[in-house]
């Protein structure tokens, strides 16, 4: 290797090295100030960014042996030198997987209380963002919440959209109707056909169907 090709190695080493500790210190700035995620999503930069450094470390160790072979006594110092830092910043790292494993372990501990009190009951008035009628079981409850409406329904048949209103204080939507759910969503809208009972198994649909717009709030198994 001429004395060219050494300067352009060492360029592109020293630059790859500053865009790795670039990347590092943003990582630990991110993971610090992180407060919104929730454990879990920080538990999984935690873990990637622990596999980074593993395969950093990896990479440098072949570098040694390579340095080593060729008696490169300023390339085995910078090589040392960044073993040394990517290594603190593995201890670094696992020190926040352990201050997130005792968090997870506190939220679990009171998810299992939570359970344990509850028992079943734990599957009532759960809120949800969106809403999918293959999703829900025979007899599972609906509750829907705009800005001034609500309506409460429940399923009627397994491998359909159809739910009976059980309440609402929407006019004209009575008791005993028969509503068409579509895939719904918070803050989207839907249009709900309606039918009314017409005697014996026979229903008639509405001739307006029932537009809900801006959703506020949806519960699966409303107490």
């Amino acid at each position: 290797m001429n004395d060219k090709e050494k300067i352009i190695r060492d360029i592109i080493k020293k630059e790859s090295l500053r865009m790795i500790k670039e990347s590092q210190a943003s990582f630990l700035v991110e993971s610090s100030t992180e407060l919104e995620s929730n454990t879990k999503i920080r538990m999984k930069k935690i873990n990637e960014y622990i596999n980074l450094l593993e395969k950093n470390l990896e990479k440098l160790n072949n570098e040694e042996k390579s340095a080593m072979d060729k008696e490169d006594y300023l390339t085995l110092k910078d090589i040392k030198k960044n073993q040394l830092s990517e290594l603190t910043s593995m201890i670094k790292s696992y020190e926040q997987k352990m201050e997130l494993l005792n968090l997870q372990k506190s939220e679990l501990e009171t998810e299992f209380a939570d359970v344990d009190t509850k028992g079943a009951g734990i599957f009532k008035n759960q809120e949800i963002s969106e809403f999918n009628a293959e999703n829900f079981q025979k007899g599972w409850g609906l509750r829907i919440e705009t800005q001034n409406y609500y309506v409460d329904l429940v399923k009627q048949m397994e491998d359909t959209n159809n739910f009976k209103v059980v309440n609402s204080n929407i006019n004209g939507l009575k008791p005993g109707f028969v509503t068409r759910v579509p895939m719904l969503s918070i803050g989207g809208e839907g249009t709900l056909s309606v039918y009314r009972h017409a005697g014996g198994n026979k229903y008639e649909e509405l001739e307006k169907p029932l537009v809900i717009r801006n959703i506020k709030k949806m519960y699966k198994n409303p107490q």
